[in-house]
């Protein structure tokens, strides 16, 4: 608005003369303009605008910290100072025809930032026009989309690599196969494919937990690739499958090479977490254009040679042949014609019987089932077991034995004849899936069988295998009054030193002894688990004594009543650090008990030695008749005694003690009643720093049980306090940190 003062004639003021404009439409657009501009420092995206001549007239905040470069850096410049150099010119060109036509181009373009770095954009480049239609600017708007091509580079590596030791996958190795063997066709070359299996890796899962497993198979993988050639491919196809591409192999002999390379390899212990693990490996080897120019027959074939490694006693290599794939067809025919013995009652059952050691006499026979074939005549077990197994028949196949052997022994017990027990044989897919416990309720209940005169055998590999769901059942059969027993003990990776086997409720473990002097079979070996279960009232059965003479050592060796003697220190020191160890490494329970026989020099001294021995007869036994089958008993040296229980706290070995002092310890030859000065030490409470610490920490408070007045428990570190209440006799007086607690006895 603007406007002029108007007078009259007179000179006198009479207003004001003016124009009015309305600016509401300039207003609107300097907002725009400040709006735009708000716009352009503030986006995330990089914006330059440059002219027809392609020179830069501006840039935002965003421009400068994506490519690096400032504002006065940019300006006057050229858009081709961005340039990566890795378009070729078709591609600019291909850029400046959609601009010149369509006003615009979209699309990933690879620039350079200031510092060198090559990275990815999506740009959009959009002309700008007057209202004649003329180009006047040119404004590119881009982004970063590095993070994004990261994301997609990951996705793309995690769909044809394993994600857990970052091998190629089976997809990724199918496609290299099929490349290689484009190149055998085409070049008259050779390549071999190994399928290798780590041999029951299961049993390493099971035993130290799926993370010590997984990170086995890392270094497994990492052995593999260091053994094989560079332009050799070591892919994973799951689960402890491996398979490996050899280029350009010469002959058979070099994928052997090869192969014994990799077996000798996976041989060496793997060092993880202060565990030494160790496995073995099978391997099947297939060669093309010998055994197939089909990627996927040819995988098929090494598989096929793999399992027959396996058959061979795992641990080495197989070449495929023809031969195999006949194996496979009558596999087949075996499975079909198994299901109709089966159905046609051509099974039959024949009894081994088993003897005493001590008395010679018949104790029990095992089952042993056989298959009257037709044509064939008697067929072993080990001809059709593995593919009853592999099919699913083992499970009617189980069942038919147990109900047959049941029966059969009940037939035994009417006519009169002491056999004992009949042993059956258990898989572990009955123990797996199905309902072992019902199955066997059901063949007893059908036969009239006692509990007592059945016993199921079960493989030492199974119980490893199937531990959880192997101690459930067994827990359940125990208490039903039914025999269990480990078959085949040794074969398989399990330790009996390791607390699982006497954490079962077991009574008897069978191994294969062999002929004396025939391969590494050791007397001495077969002498100490014969005592060594003795004396955990676990029986020892062994079969395939062939030699009288060596039957006869063991029987002289083990001749001597378990239930009057204990472990020596040295065979006890070495399992109790079986038992710390195993303790240490779970972070379980494992609690220390140290017994010392109060006045024994004093028995000796008055009575003579021969009552003081039986002082300690008497004593031992009482203490084994009252600690746990999984508990140890250890004589540590003269009248000094430890007892080594695994999984027990503090409240578990004062029920032990507890059940100890109810009985007591025995008399002396006065009359007197035996007592005893005893100190605990548990782990987890305790928490020494060694075996050493744990020992010295329960020898010390049995020692303060001992200054205190003797027949005293101790747990704590403070004796000051305890009662004069005894232990054996009178109860007991307990002891925890300095704290008094109840009597035990009470």
């Amino acid at each position: 608005m603007s406007g002029v003062p108007v007078f009259d004639e007179q000179g006198g003021f009479l207003g004001y003369r003016g124009t009015a404009a309305n600016i509401t439409e300039r207003v609107d657009a300097q907002d725009q303009l400040r709006l735009a501009a708000t716009v352009f420092e503030s986006t995330v995206e990089g914006v330059m605008v440059a002219d027809l001549e392609g020179t830069i007239i501006a840039v935002n905040k965003a421009f400068t910290e994506i490519t690096g470069y400032s504002e006065a850096e940019a300006l006057g410049q050229k858009p081709s100072m961005l340039r990566s150099q890795r378009h070729d010119e078709k591609f600019y060109s291909d850029m400046w025809a959609s601009i010149t036509e369509t006003g615009q181009w979209r699309g990933e373009i690879w620039n350079r930032r200031k510092n060198g770095e090559v990275y990815p954009q999506w740009m959009n480049i959009s002309a700008v026009k007057n209202d004649q239609s003329m180009t006047t600017r040119l404004v590119s708007v881009f982004t970063d989309i590095t993070p994004m091509k990261q994301s997609e580079e990951r996705l793309a590596h995690l769909a044809h690599h394993d994600a857990l030791t970052g091998l190629p996958n089976r997809l990724l190795f199918s496609a290299l196969l099929e490349h290689s063997l484009e190149r055998v066709v085409r070049n008259n070359e050779q390549v071999a494919v190994l399928f290798l299996d780590l041999d029951l890796f299961k049993n390493i899962n099971d035993s130290f937990g799926h993370p010590m497993g997984d990170r086995l198979l890392q270094l497994a993988a990492e052995r593999l690739s260091a053994t094989v050639r560079d332009e050799d491919t070591v892919a994973r196809l799951g689960g402890d499958e491996f398979i490996m591409l050899l280029e350009r192999v010469s002959d058979m002999q070099a994928a052997a090479t090869v192969s014994d390379k990799i077996l000798h390899e996976l041989n060496k212990p793997f060092e993880i977490e202060g565990h030494k693990l160790y496995v073995t490996g099978s391997i099947g080897i297939s060669i093309s254009p010998n055994d197939s120019t089909d990627a996927d027959v040819l995988i098929k074939n090494a598989d096929a040679a793999m399992y027959r490694a396996k058959d061979l006693g795992r641990g080495n290599y197989c070449f495929y042949t023809k031969e195999l794939t006949s194996s496979a067809m009558e596999r087949v025919v075996l499975e079909r014609e198994l299901r109709h013995a089966l159905e046609q009652d051509q099974l039959v059952v024949h009894y081994q019987p088993q003897y005493s050691l001590k008395s010679g006499k018949l104790v029990g026979a095992e089952a042993l089932v056989r298959w009257q074939h037709p044509e064939r005549g008697l067929i072993s077990p080990d001809s059709f077991i593995h593919v009853a197994e592999e099919c699913g028949l083992i499970l009617p196949l189980g069942e038919w034995v147990l109900r047959a052997s049941c029966h059969q022994m009940q037939e035994w017990i009417e006519a009169g004849l002491e056999i004992g027990r009949v042993s059956v044989n258990v898989s572990g897919q009955q123990i797996e899936r199905y309902d072992l416990v019902s199955m066997v309720q059901k063949s007893l209940e059908e036969s009239g069988l006692k509990p007592w005169n059945l016993e199921l055998e079960i493989t030492e590999s199974c119980i490893m295998q199937e531990a959880e769901s192997a101690i459930r059942a067994l827990t359940e059969l125990k208490s039903m009054g039914v025999r269990l027993a480990v078959d085949d003990f040794g074969t398989g990776y399990s330790s009996l030193l390791e607390g699982l086997i006497f954490s079962l409720p077991i009574i008897a473990i069978e191994w294969f002894v062999g002929s004396l002097g025939q391969g590494i079979v050791n007397g001495d070996a077969h002498f100490g688990l014969v005592w060594l279960l003795s004396l955990v009232s676990i029986i020892a059965i062994l079969s395939g004594v062939s030699q009288l003479h060596y039957l006869g050592e063991i029987i002289v060796k083990s001749a001597h009543d378990p239930m009057t003697g204990a472990f020596n220190r040295g065979a006890g020191e070495e399992l109790l650090e079986k038992y710390y160890l195993l303790a240490e490494r779970n972070r379980s329970p494992l609690t220390l008990i140290f017994i010392d026989l109060d006045h024994f020099k004093s028995i000796n001294d008055q009575f003579g030695h021969e009552a003081g021995d039986d002082v300690l007869v008497r004593a031992v036994q009482n203490m084994l008749s009252n600690i746990r089958k999984v508990d140890l008993l250890i004589r540590w040296g003269g009248e000094e005694f430890v007892i080594v229980a695994p999984y027990a706290s503090v409240a578990d070995h004062g029920v032990i003690m507890a059940h100890i002092a109810d009985v007591g310890l025995g008399e002396r030859p006065d009359g007197r009643a035996v007592t005893a000065s005893v100190g605990c030490a548990e782990y987890l409470n305790d928490q020494p720093a060694t075996l050493a610490q744990f020992v010295e920490c329960a020898d010390k408070r049995m020692y303060l049980a001992k200054q205190a007045g003797r027949n005293r428990i101790c747990y704590g570190d403070a004796p000051e306090v305890m009662s004069n209440v005894g232990v054996f006799g009178t109860g007991p007086a307990l002891v925890v940190d300095g704290e008094l607690l109840p009597g035990m006895a009470d």
